[in-house]
């Protein structure tokens, strides 16, 4: 089943019956897709929203299933095309990582230390 947001296509859940060619095209969309989601939201926002976690879970199946196709692989243009589609993902998905580690970090408890008392000896 597939959505579409913003004249992008989602798929609820990853085919990994993908040729791929099919894999490396839906890797360009998806990072795209992630990305310009990323852009538009604000930091506090991302971990709430479903549509960008259902691109990340998306980035994580194509990053995963390419990776496992590309020691299949032999031809020197196809080894770079899938690496070059394996890196985006994990870049955008490592993208996506940190900002739900600031968001969690912005949102953890919060101690406040009287360091006027830690000098005095």
């Amino acid at each position: 089943m597939a959505t579409q947001v913003a004249g992008y296509t989602v798929l609820q859940t990853t085919n990994l019956n993908f040729s791929v060619d099919e894999a490396i095209i839906q890797a360009k969309q998806s990072t795209t897709f992630l990305s310009e989601m990323l852009q538009m939201l604000e930091p506090h926002q991302v971990k709430s929203n479903e549509t960008a976690h259902d691109a990340y879970n998306e980035c994580t199946k194509l990053r995963d299933f390419i990776s496992e196709k590309l020691w299949a692989v032999s031809d020197n243009e196809r080894i770079t095309m899938m690496q070059n589609a394996v890196d985006s993902l994990q870049h955008v998905c490592n993208r996506y990582e940190a900002l739900l580690k600031n968001t969690d970090q912005e949102a953890g408890d919060w101690e406040i230390v009287d360091i006027a008392n830690v000098y005095k000896a």
